[in-house]
């Protein structure tokens, strides 16, 4: 009779147990920082064109090396990627402490922490494979995506008691001793490299001829692009109101925006804990466009009805 894969039996292999506790720590630290920026910089200027701002910097640098960040990663051993982007990211969070009063240097800041991050997440992510058998690998990626989520609804819960209490500083520390953490723990990891034929001679035409194969690829599948227009389109949402929280909480709800670690992201895990239970009971086997289309339009009307209501 074969086995049954567990969580357990997957963070039993070596090197993926070290991989997973890296994703916790350094997911962990930055989902505490983004929330504690986000408040911080709007206390510091009052404004949401400077929230704005930041997520702008925070997703500048999706564009700039998104296409070919993975491809480098893969000419890479991902081992010294991953421990290399710890320590980076840790000295990152420390130099926050002295430009913590300077909105630009803060922008700055937070564009090379997600830089970094460009580079980071691929070479976690395609780690896995080559940690895990075969036969492990689906539990392993479900284990990566509960505790990516995981780490962001904690980072963003603990955010705004520890803002209250500590201060600003506290999330930096907190933050650098997580990643100097993770960093440690890295020296763990077995080296992960892809087997490539030799192409540093030609670096750059091997790069853009993926970045062309990747968009090939993308234009001759109709489902794959829309599927990535639909992401874009959710994440452009989610940055919007990201946006406007801070503000709409102090100015409109009459909220201490550090509140919001209660008054939103409880509900928030609890309708995607709620959303995740009810479409494996009752939306399986449905096809994805009969459950994604409905979905948008109801997310929509109810953004709607919560600009027109009352207070």
């Amino acid at each position: 009779m074969k086995q049954k894969v567990s969580f357990a039996s997957v963070i039993s292999v070596r090197g993926f147990k070290f991989l997973w506790i890296n994703q916790v720590l350094v997911q962990l630290a930055i989902n505490t920082l983004n929330f504690s920026l986000l408040i911080w910089v709007y206390k510091l200027t009052g404004s949401n064109f400077a929230v704005a701002a930041l997520f702008f910097a925070v997703y500048l640098p999706s564009l700039l090396f998104g296409l070919f960040a993975g491809v480098l990663v893969d000419l890479s051993d991902k081992k010294k990627i991953i421990y290399m982007m710890d320590l980076l990211f840790a000295i990152a969070f420390l130099a926050f402490i002295p430009i913590k009063g300077i909105y630009p240097l803060i922008l700055l800041n937070a564009f090379i922490i997600n830089c970094g991050s460009q580079f980071f997440v691929p070479a976690e992510s395609s780690s896995i494979p080559q940690l895990v058998p075969k036969e492990k690998l689906f539990v392993a990626n479900s284990l990566f995506t509960l505790t990516l989520y995981g780490s962001f609804m904690l980072g963003f819960a603990v955010a705004g008691p520890i803002l209250n209490f500590w201060g600003i500083n506290a999330i930096f520390y907190l933050g650098s001793a997580l990643l100097f953490i993770a960093f440690l723990l890295s020296q763990n990891l077995p080296s992960i490299k892809v087997a490539q034929k030799n192409i540093k001679q030609a670096l750059l035409p091997f790069v853009l001829d993926e970045i062309k194969d990747t968009f090939k690829f993308i234009r001759s599948k109709l489902n794959v692009f829309t599927a990535i227009a639909l992401m874009a389109g959710v994440q452009g949402m989610i940055g919007v109101l990201g946006v406007i929280m801070p503000g709409y909480m102090e100015s409109v709800l009459h909220i201490h925006a550090t509140d919001a670690s209660y008054v939103l992201i409880i509900p928030l895990g609890l309708g995607m804990i709620l959303g995740a239970l009810v479409l494996g009971k009752l939306f399986r086997g449905k096809s994805r466009r009969s459950v994604v289309i409905p979905a948008m339009i109801a997310s929509g009307i109810l953004l709607f009805s919560m600009g027109i209501a009352p207070f």
